[in-house]
C-alpha cells in the first residue's frame, strides 16, 4: 500500500513517499492481544502431616516455584470425607490448623491458584484425629502486685502472667502461699480462670503471699507450675506536713512517715482527687519531698498524697525494657490552700 505525504523544508517542496507493507501498517494501526491464561499451576507436592495432636494439626509442602503463582487453598471436612469447605489461603508452604476437638477426624487437602484465578488439581486427603498427647507448656512472665488504695476500697493481689501458645487450652489454676517454695496441691488450691489475670481479694493489709499458675488443657492436663512471684501489701503513708486543709506556705516541703518495707515513695498534686495531676516527685526512699513544679494558683486549693512502693524498678534484659512496678499503697487525700 502506498501512502504520499507533503513535507516542507525551507527551499522546497517535495514529496516523500513512504511504502509500508501490510504488517508494518498493522503494527501501527492495531495492538496485540496476549491469549488468556487458562493453564492451572501444578498442583502442591508432598503435602504431608508434619504434628497432629493436642487439638491443632499442622502441615507442610514444597513450595510452588511457577512465576505467576499467587497462593495456595485449604479444604478441610470434619468427621467425613463429604464436606469439603475452605478454611483459610496462605503463600507460606505451610499451616496450622488450631482448636480442633480431640474426638472428631479432619480431612484435609490443599490446593494451588495463580494470577489468573486458575486453580489446580487437589493433593491427595490427609486425615487427622488430634487426640491429647501431651500437657499444656505452664504459663510464664507471672508479675504479682499488692494493692492499698483506701480512697478507692481496693484491698487486693494482682497476679498477671502470659499464657502458654496452645490451641487447646481450657484454664488455670491459681494457687498461693506464704513463701516461694510452697507446694502445689489442693491445700493451695485457690481458683481458676479462663484468663490471664486474676484478682486476689481475700486478703489483708500486711499480707505476703507468693502464687504459682499452672496451664490446664480440655482434656483436664496439667502443666507443670509457674515459677513463684510474690508481694505484700504495705499500709499507707501517714501524712504529716501540710496538715489536711490548711495554708501552705514557702518552701513547700511535703513529709509523712514512713511505711514499713517500702522500697521508695512518690509524692502526688493535683487539682483535684486522684485526676488532673500537676506535679509529681521524683521517686525516692526519703521521706520528704520539696515542690519543684509551676508556681501555686493564688487562693487555691490543692489535693496530695503518697504513693509508697514495695519493688523497684528493674530491667527486663532480653527485652531491654524498664519494668516500672504499680503503686503499691495509696495514703488517704489530704488538701492544702495557697493565699
Amino acid at each position: 500500500m502506498k501512502i504520499i505525504a507533503d513535507a516542507f523544508f525551507p527551499a522546497k517542496l517535495i514529496k516523500l513517499l513512504f511504502v509500508l507493507s501490510p504488517i508494518t501498517l498493522f503494527m501501527f494501526c492495531g495492538k496485540i492481544t496476549a491469549p488468556a491464561d487458562i493453564e492451572p499451576p501444578e498442583s502442591p507436592a508432598n503435602f504431608t502431616l508434619i504434628g497432629g495432636g493436642d487439638g491443632q494439626a499442622h502441615f507442610r509442602w514444597s513450595k510452588n516455584v511457577e512465576p505467576d503463582f499467587d497462593k495456595y487453598l485449604i479444604y478441610r471436612s470434619v468427621g467425613d470425607i463429604n464436606t469439603f469447605t475452605l478454611i483459610g489461603e496462605t503463600r507460606q508452604n505451610e499451616f496450622v490448623d488450631v482448636f480442633l476437638s480431640y474426638e472428631i477426624v479432619y480431612y484435609y487437602y490443599i490446593t494451588a491458584i495463580d494470577f489468573a484465578d486458575n486453580e489446580s488439581e487437589p493433593t491427595g486427603v490427609i486425615d487427622v484425629r488430634p487426640i491429647n498427647i501431651s500437657s499444656p507448656a505452664s504459663p510464664t512472665n507471672v508479675t504479682v502486685y499488692g494493692h492499698n488504695y483506701p480512697n478507692l476500697n481496693q484491698l487486693e493481689f494482682v497476679i498477671t502472667w502470659a499464657p502458654p501458645n496452645v490451641s487447646d487450652l481450657l484454664m488455670f489454676r491459681i494457687y498461693r502461699g506464704t513463701d516461694p517454695s510452697f507446694q502445689v496441691n489442693e491445700t493451695t488450691l485457690i481458683d481458676s480462670t479462663s484468663v490471664g489475670i486474676y484478682y486476689d481479694r481475700n486478703v489483708n493489709l500486711g499480707d505476703t503471699y507468693y502464687y504459682k499458675i499452672t496451664s490446664v488443657d480440655i482434656g483436664l492436663k496439667s502443666s507443670l507450675p509457674s515459677v513463684a512471684n510474690g508481694d505484700w501489701i504495705l499500709n499507707s503513708a501517714e501524712l504529716t506536713n501540710p496538715s489536711n486543709r490548711i495554708e501552705f506556705t514557702s518552701p513547700y516541703q511535703f513529709s509523712w512517715k514512713p511505711v514499713q518495707n517500702a522500697k521508695a515513695y512518690k509524692v502526688f498534686v493535683a487539682l483535684s482527687p486522684l485526676a488532673d495531676t500537676i506535679w509529681t516527685s521524683p521517686k525516692s526512699i526519703d521521706t520528704t519531698a520539696l515542690y519543684q513544679g509551676t508556681d501555686f494558683t493564688a487562693n487555691s486549693i490543692y489535693y496530695w498524697w503518697v504513693a509508697a512502693y514495695s519493688k523497684e524498678d528493674s530491667l527486663n534484659v532480653d527485652k531491654n525494657i524498664k519494668i516500672i512496678p504499680d503503686i503499691n499503697s495509696r495514703s488517704l487525700i489530704r488538701t492544702f490552700f495557697v493565699r
